[in-house]
């Protein structure tokens, strides 16, 4: 009877050790990008699709502009960030959504 009860304890004991460690392990995927400058919503779109995420973006915010180039391995977040930068726009990523805005501006106080 004594092994028993050891084998009850010690078995849900094995299965979270082997179970944890995998879940700690995992890394945003990387993807390689080879882009060269171009209009922003084509970028920001391919990206989207390329990582299987949705695009929300205000037009009037990235209407006429030119995107980043991008070389590389990179995240999803990296890669938007790199085709955004110096162009006065955030963005979010939530629920597989990609969200691009206007920067907020910041009062200047003295």
């Amino acid at each position: 009877m004594r092994a028993n009860s050891f084998g009850i304890f010690f078995a849900p004991a094995v299965i979270v050790s082997s179970w944890t460690p995998g879940a700690v392990a995992q890394e945003p995927s990387r993807l390689h990008y080879e882009m060269p400058a171009m209009d922003l919503s084509v970028a920001l779109r391919a990206i989207a699709r390329r990582t299987d995420h949705q695009l929300i973006a205000d037009s009037a915010s990235i209407r006429g502009k030119r995107s980043n180039p991008i070389s590389g391995d990179f995240t999803v977040d990296q890669a938007i960030e790199i085709v955004i930068e110096g162009l006065h726009l955030d963005f979010e990523i939530k629920d597989r959504t990609i969200f691009v805005r206007p920067a907020m501006r910041r009062s200047m106080t003295v």
